[in-house]
């Protein structure tokens, strides 16, 4: 018989949309940053980052160490804010597409500020099926649980999403409620999502992307049934022999800019700016990574 749909590979379901969702978004940089990349040996890799924030310049560092003996890798990373982070990641250890995760960080290390734990599992079920959980425990406030469930027939894709938080008292708030469906074709993707937040706020996102050769299409549709407000957005990216060029404009008034260039193996440089013509106000963004 003759196969009338395309074979997909299972993918969550923050990832519903995300093709169109990186056209308009991905690769704008509105800030200046040089990142460094050192892979010390196949195993252990240190990334340095300097990057402009508002009026400050702010710089952190990655230290990661691939650990065969757990299946994962383990980093730490510090911050010029005293801020750190230790992270554990597990994969296909206990079972083939499971990844489990945890991570301990401090705002600022110092006065032992802002201290949270959190521990999130994800899982990728053959073709069929993929699950998220994670859950946060946020120092002096109510602890944060995510689900996500996707499931895939033929060429669609199917989920559902939730956001509660717990407070002391064991008391549960629903925060927000998403489902959604996309329709994969192998040259364009549609997305449909609905949300819930709060008691009374509903919306809706349809994003559409499509690639033609050397051309990507990314677009975007928004609208709260609760303030009647809109929204849309179309990215555009080229490649070409000099790189990657994207343009984004949307209802808001604001136009978008990119150009992505891979000086040789070791060497890209990013430059991106916002123009908002309706406010006369402009962003310009510079980042450059380094492999070492």
């Amino acid at each position: 018989s003759l196969k009338l749909y395309y074979t997909m590979s299972t993918f969550f379901f923050k990832d519903f949309g995300k093709n169109a969702k990186d056209i308009i978004t991905k690769d704008r940089p509105l800030n200046k940053q040089i990142q460094v990349t050192d892979n010390l040996t196949p195993d252990y890799q240190l990334v340095l980052t300097a990057k402009t924030r508002g009026d400050e310049v702010v710089a952190d560092a990655e230290f990661t160490a691939d650990v065969p003996k757990i299946g994962g890798d383990v980093s730490v990373s510090v911050d010029s804010d005293a801020g750190a982070e230790f992270d554990i990641t597990i994969c296909d250890k206990l079972a083939k597409g499971l990844k489990l995760a945890l991570n301990v960080g401090s705002s600022d290390v110092v006065a032992l500020e802002n201290q949270s734990v959190s521990a999130s599992v994800e899982y990728k079920y053959q073709d069929k099926a993929a699950v998220t959980g994670k859950i946060d425990f946020p120092s002096g406030s109510s602890t944060k649980v995510d689900l996500s469930a996707a499931v895939f027939k033929n060429s669609w894709a199917f989920g559902l999403s939730s956001s509660c938080a717990i407070q002391q008292e064991f008391a549960v708030a629903c925060d927000k409620v998403s489902g959604g469906v996309q329709y994969n074709h192998p040259e364009y993707f549609v997305t449909a999502l609905a949300h819930r937040s709060g008691a009374k706020d509903v919306s809706s996102e349809v994003r559409y992307y499509r690639k033609s050769g050397d051309l990507q299409i990314g677009t975007e549709f928004l609208y709260n049934y609760t303030t009647a407000a809109t929204a849309a957005t179309v990215g555009v990216a080229k490649s070409c022999e000099n790189g990657v060029v994207k343009a984004v404009v949307g209802t808001s008034g604001v136009v978008g800019l990119s150009w992505k260039k891979r000086l040789d193996a070791n060497t890209e440089v990013i430059v991106g700016c916002n123009a908002d013509v309706q406010r006369k106000e402009y962003q310009v963004g510079f980042n450059l990574n380094v492999t070492a």
